[in-house]
């Protein structure tokens, strides 16, 4: 049986690329697309690579797993947090999700990370950091708008909300374990 013909089924580097210029109609895509999942996690750790690489390499190997795991966990803790809050407290009538569909798009949402890389030059990568991270939150809005079915401004609450549940519990778990 072949795709309706309103499917669009795009490469990784088109999806990636799309992702990129926010483009809704890719993360609708991303959001009913069940074998994308390991693609999303793909654009998590790349991103995390990329911050690495942006530091200068100061990590080193070991830092650069590390921080691809802790790329990955977090990514799939907020895409709980997401979806939590926005099956339950944010829910509108619409909104029918699981958490594979919110963990892909708010992975494709990550895209903007990879140009943490241009950190590296000195001289703009404060502008670089908050470019990426003003960008990666516009990605955000447009993944959780099409994986919840809600409004733009309904996205936006939901995407700031588990954020800063995200660094509630980051913190929390932090301090238990004595840091």
């Amino acid at each position: 049986m072949s795709a309706p013909a309103s499917a669009t089924l795009r490469s990784f580097t088109d999806r990636l690329v799309a992702a990129l210029r926010l483009e809704r109609a890719v993360y609708e895509e991303l959001e009913a697309d069940r074998g994308a999942t390991l693609q999303a996690a793909l654009v998590v750790a790349l991103g995390a690579i990329a911050a690495g690489l942006g530091s200068g390499l100061r990590v080193g190997m070991v830092g650069f797993g590390v921080a691809t795991l802790i790329g990955l966990a977090s990514w799939s803790l907020y895409a709980w947090i997401v979806y939590l809050f926005g099956t339950t407290i944010f829910k509108v009538p619409e909104t029918k999700a699981d958490w594979g569909e919110v963990a892909r798009t708010v992975g494709f949402a990550n895209a903007p990370r990879l140009l943490l890389v241009l950190r590296v030059f000195a001289d703009v990568a404060s502008l670089v950091t908050l470019g990426v991270a003003l960008w990666t939150l516009a990605a955000t809005v447009v993944a959780v708008r099409a994986a919840l079915d809600v409004t733009t401004g309904r996205a936006a609450v939901i995407a700031v909300v588990a954020s800063v549940a995200q660094v509630v519990i980051t913190l929390l778990l932090l301090y238990l374990q004595g840091y």
